[in-house]
């Protein structure tokens, strides 16, 4: 009898159920970007010169008050040695007018220095994502994006459960 009960009491020990845990998830993310038209203007407020070199003579004043004197009167070297000239003026803005960047949506006074960016064109810029969470982007044109992020983890706890 002594025997039979021990293997019973493996066999009861042996046959418990085993368990498996999982767990699955899964983010998708599409993310589309059009990229508006912009813009910046500089106004030169400066009026006056710069000169610089080496080398060269001047004859005369350089300037007439802010002005350059229209008299001075620069000589290179008469010798062949080498020499550098380099002159640069500078106006004020004052013009008011307005530019708009063609086909754009931006305005912007006519200053010396301007930056314009155009903006975005659709064209074909699109996404989509289905019920199973699978996705597609298709690219756009000139200044459009168009990101797809998808992330998907699985995993699987093993263990067996067991009676007292």
């Amino acid at each position: 009898m002594g025997v039979l009960s021990v293997v019973l009491a493996l066999g009861w020990a042996n046959s418990a159920p085993a368990q498996a845990n999982f767990t699955q998830s899964r983010a998708t993310q599409v993310q589309l970007t059009v990229d508006g038209a912009a813009g910046s203007a500089s106004s030169n407020n400066t009026q006056g010169f710069a000169i610089s070199g080496s080398g060269i003579s001047v004859q005369g004043p350089l300037n007439d008050g802010i002005h350059l004197n229209p008299n001075a009167q620069f000589q290179a070297p008469t010798d062949g040695s080498g020499f550098t000239f380099s002159m640069s003026t500078f106006t004020p803005n004052t013009s008011e007018a307005m530019v708009l960047a063609p086909g754009e949506s931006v305005t912007l006074p006519a200053y010396s220095d301007l930056s314009v960016t155009v903006g975005g064109v659709t064209g074909d810029l699109g996404g989509q994502i289905t019920s199973l969470g699978e996705a597609t982007i298709s690219p756009g044109g000139p200044g459009t994006r168009a990101v797809l992020t998808q992330t998907r983890s699985f995993s699987v706890f093993g263990g067996s459960t067991s009676s007292p």
